[in-house]
């Protein structure tokens, strides 16, 4: 009877042994091996996912460089017009008058003489005389010599958030007066606002103050836009202090997202560009389901 109940108890020890032996050398591994590759696979798909949204980025950063650049040679171009450096308003108007008409990405264009009051307005040319622009950097840079950008500011006239590129006017080798066109807003934004990282991927511009100056392309649970003007999350608070990189935050909807920022200094304005964390990362795992249809056929 003792023999039989030595024998159990020692098959019983022996079985324990041995499942402790294979959690400890076969389970245990496997699980320990498992969340590494795991973090590992996580962590290749996060930097994968980071480089499609930079490489977007850096092409939108790239699409608005080129077209504030071509802007810029377009305004001293037309600078260099006789009609231009006469600075009289009946040879200059007809021109500014024309030259808006055929270009499309600006509001207005304004030839403004050394002293800083406006003599030809394309767009309020009955009020014309009556402005003056000493007040504004832009006007300042441009009679010193520069071909300036402004930042994004409020229009005396439209009271509407507007960009101004400014260009000084020489005749004989001095400077006679400034030629600036006011921008629209939404051809700058389009340029970002066209081209976003697919499902739950947003593309939008701030100031320095973190003032949103495109529409926000989401809303809250409510289906409002949350956001007016100030926005504070992870990328804003950076790209409007001038800082440019990427990171995972929560997002103005407090969405966690991968989101990359970049300073754009040509336009004074910080470039987001977000894609919602959990659908960007499930995205690669869905990709053969939703091409399972095209090998049915």
């Amino acid at each position: 009877m003792f023999n039989m109940l030595g024998k159990l108890v020692f098959r019983q020890k022996i079985g324990v042994s041995v499942l402790t032996g294979f959690l400890v050398f076969i389970i245990l591994p496997a699980i320990i091996l498992g969340a590494i590759s795991y973090s590992q696979s996580k962590r290749v798909l996060e930097r994968t996912i980071f480089n499609s949204i930079i490489f977007l980025a850096e092409a939108q950063e790239k699409s608005i460089n080129n077209w504030v650049k071509s802007r810029e040679v377009f305004l001293k171009g037309l600078a260099e017009n006789e009609n231009i450096k006469t600075m009289d308003r009946e040879r200059a108007a007809p021109l500014l008058n024309s030259y808006l008409k055929s270009d499309l990405n600006f509001i207005s264009l304004v030839l403004v003489n050394a002293q800083g009051h406006v003599i030809v307005d394309s767009l309020y040319t009955k009020a014309a005389n009556q402005l003056f622009v000493t007040d504004r950097e832009y006007f300042n840079r441009a009679i010193s010599g520069e071909t300036y950008v402004s930042e994004v500011f409020m229009a005396r006239n439209s009271q509407k958030p507007t960009l101004v590129i400014a260009t000084p006017v020489q005749q004989n080798g001095e400077i006679v007066g400034v030629l600036f066109g006011a921008v629209k807003i939404e051809v700058i934004t389009s340029l970002v606002q066209e081209n976003v990282p697919g499902n739950k991927g947003e593309s939008f511009l701030v100031d320095s103050q973190g003032n949103m100056i495109c529409e926000l392309m989401y809303t809250d649970s409510s289906g409002n836009n949350i956001v007016k003007h100030h926005i504070e999350t992870g990328g804003a608070d950076k790209v409007s202090s001038g800082l440019s990189g990427n990171d995972i935050y929560r997002n103005y909807l407090g969405k966690r997202v991968f989101g990359v920022y970049r300073w754009l200094p040509e336009i004074k304005m910080g470039l987001i560009v977000e894609k919602e964390y959990r659908i960007a990362m499930l995205e690669p795992a869905l990709e053969p389901f939703t091409m399972l249809p095209l090998h049915l056929f």
